[in-house]
């Protein structure tokens, strides 16, 4: 058993140690800056590499001028304005998840009308029939029923 003072104390809002909340805003701020001070310099150091292998491999094989490490940097920033965007940017990963929680909800719905061979790893052996099936029964059934569809449209 602990010692009763000090169970009273944790009880009646006095923060020992990592608990303290200033401390825990802090390492938040830190984290953030040191997140963002990493990227900064990952975003040189890209542009330098795409400086090197832009004058490398472009003037040799397309007979284009070198470029400068501006010229590079502004390169990698175009290109992730127009391909990159910002979707895998910092606290974005929610929206990812998200993403994923209604792909799921998806499957489980189709699994629910279906059968549990719709369902991700579930039994595709009897595929191998689908072509015969169509040629056979499948395209005149869907046939019938569109025309049915379009009949009950004109009524």
């Amino acid at each position: 058993m602990g010692n009763f003072d000090e169970e009273r104390e944790n009880m009646h809002g006095h923060y020992h140690g990592h608990d303290w909340p200033a401390l825990r805003i802090f390492k938040a701020i830190g984290i953030a800056i040191g997140g963002l001070a990493m990227a900064v310099v990952l975003g040189f150091l890209f542009g330098w590499f795409v400086m090197k292998l832009w004058n490398w491999v472009m003037p040799d094989i397309f007979g284009l001028k070198m470029i400068t490490y501006w010229q590079a940097f502004g390169l990698v920033v175009l290109a992730k304005i127009l391909f990159g965007g910002t979707r895998h940017a910092y606290g974005h990963h929610h929206r990812d998840h998200g993403e994923k929680m209604m792909r799921l909800k998806a499957w489980k719905h189709m699994r629910g009308r279906m059968g549990s061979q719709w369902a991700p790893g579930g039994d595709y052996s009897n595929w191998r029939y689908y072509e015969d099936y169509w040629n056979s029964e499948g395209k005149a059934a869907y046939e019938a029923y569109l025309n049915r569809i379009k009949e009950e449209k004109k009524s």
